[in-house]
């Protein structure tokens, strides 16, 4: 999975179409230091999270140490993310119980699972915090393969590959946003739509109803607002997206174009 943020003021937009290239970096300053920098000893303990959204951070803690996400096992209340980095493997334990979310890394050294453990929780605080918007924001993630698993239950089929939107307005005007005109960028150069809905549902059936209410929707985003959520489009080699958002007052376009990572998925 790859990400991207950028953030444009209103002040220094143009009046012309804008386009800014954005440097796609998995957005973690918080929580990216790697195993060897932690120290201390966290006593195991339950997490008061989201089934959902502690799949998320275990991966998360993962992948800011330099893993890569190979395979997710995963049950209705329990399961495995394993992450591969250079020959060695990590893993991480989810079980979701009454008193809340229970984290075990089974990794090679008491050092290195207390590390993920320390890794899990910064980046659980991190997402806790929601600071104000600066401008225009977009953030993109390329999500494919095994990772998909951590935002779908049953995962994707392995003929398409999912794209995770988070924009928000910290500007002064409000910005219309149309998620159908969205488009990823193939490494030929020509645009990819997303997948319909009634496409979704052909291709994944009954699993389409976890993924059909979560995807990305048009909206008008006014000063504050925020947009989030998925798209699925076919499986590609996808170079970046591009994102359009029209400006309410002046009917003016401005461009967000992301620009996913080569070592990425």
């Amino acid at each position: 999975m790859s990400s991207t943020e950028r953030s444009w003021e209103d002040e220094a937009a143009p009046p012309a179409i804008l386009r800014a290239r954005l440097l796609v970096a998995l957005a973690l300053s918080s929580c990216a230091s790697p195993l060897a920098d932690y120290s201390g000893y966290v006593a195991p303990r339950p997490y008061a999270v989201d089934c959902g959204a502690a799949w998320q951070y275990a991966a998360t803690a993962l992948k800011a140490n330099g893993f890569t996400i190979v395979e997710v096992r995963r049950e209705p209340t329990s399961g495995v993310v394993v992450g591969k980095r250079d020959g060695e493997s990590m893993s991480m334990a989810l079980s979701c119980e009454a008193d809340g979310v229970h984290v075990t890394p089974p990794g090679p050294t008491p050092f290195a699972r207390n590390g993920l453990i320390i890794a899990f929780e910064r980046v659980m605080a991190s997402d806790s915090v929601a600071r104000p918007p600066r401008g225009i924001e977009v953030r993109a993630e390329l999500i494919t393969g095994p990772e998909t698993a951590i935002y779908f239950s049953r995962g994707l089929d392995p003929s398409m590959v999912a794209a995770r939107f988070r924009i928000a307005n910290g500007g002064t005007r409000p910005m219309s946003l149309s998620a159908e005109k969205i488009r990823m960028q193939t490494s030929s150069g020509s645009p990819a739509p997303p997948l319909g809905s009634n496409e979704i549902e052909r291709r994944l059936s009954g699993a389409a109803t976890e993924i059909l209410p979560r995807l990305l929707r048009s909206a008008v985003l006014r000063t504050g607002d925020r947009a989030d959520g998925f798209l699925i489009f076919p499986s590609g080699q996808y170079e970046g997206a591009l994102v359009t958002l029209i400006d309410e007052e002046t009917r003016e376009a401005e461009e967000f174009e992301t620009s996913f990572s080569a070592a990425g998925p």
